[in-house]
């Protein structure tokens, strides 16, 4: 009975916050529009803030078009049963200069905003400790002197569907660090989004912000581009940036995990004015345990810059590189501490070092299956089963490395556990072996290109 009494308690309080969940609506535009009013379509208020003021747990605020000039501070949580959602209708846009969004309670939603922090000199966006379980989806965030979302401590959060750009902070003559995405959290989700032009890193996480694990990258298309008129102090034919990723921890504690799968990843060859170069598009290093699976970069200094150090397990696999200085540089590794696998990798044309190893104690990295698009295979890969040709692919010139008939890479594999399919998702093996590199060949017949990671707009 007591069981029963408590199920029933709780549908009673679901279909309570169903039913009495309410709806407001903001429209600056509307002749009738004041704060004052109870938030109704014909009596909307006139600002986001008091819209989110009048919120409880399972509330919606709508914002209809308009550019609204304030700063978004929530003093009411939602539950895991009762989100509370922000949601633009139309070309909705809130910004200024500095800090437009400062969360600190959980369970919100904003959807279809543009949030533009006009280069001021504060993050654009905030996520402190008490604001967990925080998705933004959908949205533009954009135009910062600092960072463009910073996350202190909350957890379970998710940036998805959206686009980051424009974090640039240049004093003295020279970029300075701004980043798109850092901060530190447990369990983070960055999933379709676009990342372009930020002066420091896309998504950085390091021992200056303490401990930091899962964190899931996912279908993102990340990048730097030469800007064509003065931005924000930068001058005109200056590409910005550092990294797409950077991904460090503390030498003590528990190692940090990361998921990097299905992104695109260039342009990280540019003016780089902070330290040493050697950009990268994917950086991790440090007591990391990093999968990088099904990533495609290019047109990049470095692809692969993997730091071992204080224990760190990185895998790499069905990723493709080409058009770069090096795709995969080595460092640091030590016996017994560190240990990095790259697995049917395929590491195309236009690159100068495939494998750039740089003191490394023995057997703390291994090459198996990997495919080079080269005359010869690097003697870092002394392996068989690593295969180097340049013959016998679909449209080398367009850089579409999946194997045609006569290819050596087809059945040249070893059998590895852990790597089921290639970067398609076509189960391997498809013939009597593993091929080297990222794709496996139909046996029946495999006419069908590979396709580059697809950032797609999903409205939900």
């Amino acid at each position: 009975m007591l069981r029963q009494f408590i199920y029933f308690c709780f549908i009673l309080a679901f279909l309570n916050t169903m039913l009495f969940a309410a709806t407001y609506y903001v429209d600056q535009n509307h002749p009738n529009a004041s704060d004052t009013n109870p938030g109704t379509a014909s009596q909307p208020f006139l600002t986001i803030g008091q819209g989110m003021q009048s919120v409880s747990p399972g509330d919606t605020v709508i914002v209809v078009t308009g550019t609204y000039n304030e700063i978004l501070n929530p003093s009411v949580s939602g539950t895991a049963n009762a989100r509370i959602y922000v949601l633009g209708r139309g070309n909705v846009t809130v910004t200024n200069s500095g800090r437009v969004l400062s969360l600190d309670e959980r369970y919100y939603v904003f959807r279809n905003l543009t949030i533009d922090g006009q280069y001021g000199t504060s993050n654009t966006v905030r996520i402190f400790s008490d604001a967990g379980h925080t998705v933004i989806d959908s949205c533009v965030i954009r135009r910062s002197s600092r960072d463009l979302v910073f996350i202190t401590n909350a957890d379970s959060c998710a940036i998805t569907n959206s686009t980051l750009e424009l974090a640039l902070r240049w004093e003295n003559g020279a970029q300075v660090d701004a980043h798109a995405i850092t901060g530190r959290m447990d369990s983070l989700l960055i999933q379709n989004d676009t990342i372009r032009n930020f002066s420091g890193d896309a998504i950085q996480f390091d021992p200056d912000r303490n401990f930091w694990t899962d964190v899931w990258l996912v279908d993102c298309v990340i990048y730097e581009e030469t800007l064509t008129e003065a931005t924000n102090g930068f001058p005109a034919g200056f590409k910005p940036g550092e990294n797409a990723v950077d991904f460090k921890t503390p030498s003590d504690g528990p190692a940090a995990k990361v998921y990097m799968i299905n992104n695109q990843a260039w342009g990280f060859d540019g003016d780089f004015s902070i330290g040493s170069r050697l950009q990268a598009a994917f950086n991790v290093k440090e007591r990391v345990d990093a999968l990088l699976k099904n990533n495609i970069t290019y047109s990049n200094e470095v692809s692969f810059r993997l730091r071992g150090g204080n224990g760190c397990t990185i895998t790499c696999v069905n990723n493709v590189t080409y058009d770069c200085e090096r795709a995969f540089r080595i460092e640091d590794g030590n016996t017994g501490e560190d240990f990095i696998g790259m697995y049917n990798n395929t590491v195309g044309t236009g690159v100068t070092t495939p494998i750039n190893e740089v003191e490394n104690d023995a057997n703390t990295w291994e090459f198996l299956n990997n495919l080079f698009v080269s005359s010869s295979v690097p003697q870092d890969a002394p392996d068989p089963s690593n295969v180097a040709t340049l013959n016998n692919f679909t449209d080398l010139s367009g850089h579409n490395y999946l194997p045609t008939t006569g290819n050596p890479a087809i059945d040249a594999g070893q059998t590895l556990s852990f790597v089921l399919d290639d970067i398609r998702g076509q189960p391997r093996p498809s013939g009597p072996a593993y091929d080297a590199g990222a794709y496996e060949v139909n046996a029946s017949g495999d006419t069908t290109p590979p396709a580059a990671p697809q950032n797609v707009r999903v409205t939900k």
